[in-house]
């Protein structure tokens, strides 16, 4: 979301390079090229942009009480951050009686990871020069493999921000 496309050309140009829609306010004075979603208006003065500013965070806190909803949820009284639940799929590593290992070369031909999501070729790379080759590893993880698998290949969390391991497991399924 972005007000004036003349002072944020950059994080437009950013935007556009990693495939981010943009919505923009758009003036007279600006140029529409690399908006997606254009809403022609005032840029300049204050209490528009504070109405504007207003209604995005209205729609905003509207989606995320809709989504809280379909849960069942009432967010008025959570006190905590929701936690989704992937944490039940854990055990089924250990009741599928595969033991978690990383392997030197993939045995037969390795998986395709890039079906796990935001995957990329580096990150690919970095985890088969790490040992891991196919969807079975990840889903045979435990919590304890997976904190030093991401420890020793310097992920940041993100095999489990990204789900990777629920994931892997429908895939190994599959």
């Amino acid at each position: 979301f972005v007000i004036d496309t003349n002072k944020e050309a950059l994080a437009i140009k950013e935007a556009q390079r990693l495939g981010i829609p943009v919505a923009a306010i758009i003036d007279s004075n600006s140029d529409p090229d690399g908006i997606t979603f254009p809403v022609p208006a005032n840029d300049d003065a204050g209490r528009a942009i504070q109405l504007y500013c207003d209604l995005v965070a209205r729609s905003a806190i509207d989606g995320i009480s809709r989504a809280s909803g379909d849960h069942g949820v009432d967010i008025g009284a959570a006190e905590a951050p929701m936690i989704i639940e992937e944490a039940l799929a854990e055990p089924a590593a250990a009741d599928a009686g595969v033991p978690f290992e990383l392997l030197t070369a993939p045995r037969g031909a390795p998986d395709d990871l890039m079906k796990l999501s935001g995957m990329g070729p580096e990150l690919v790379q970095k985890l088969n020069d790490g040992g891991l080759f196919h969807f079975w590893q990840f889903a045979a993880m435990s919590p304890a493999d997976l904190t030093k698998i991401d420890q020793d290949l310097k992920l940041g969390g993100r095999i489990e921000r990204e789900g990777w391991v629920a994931q892997a497991r429908e895939l190994a399924d599959a």
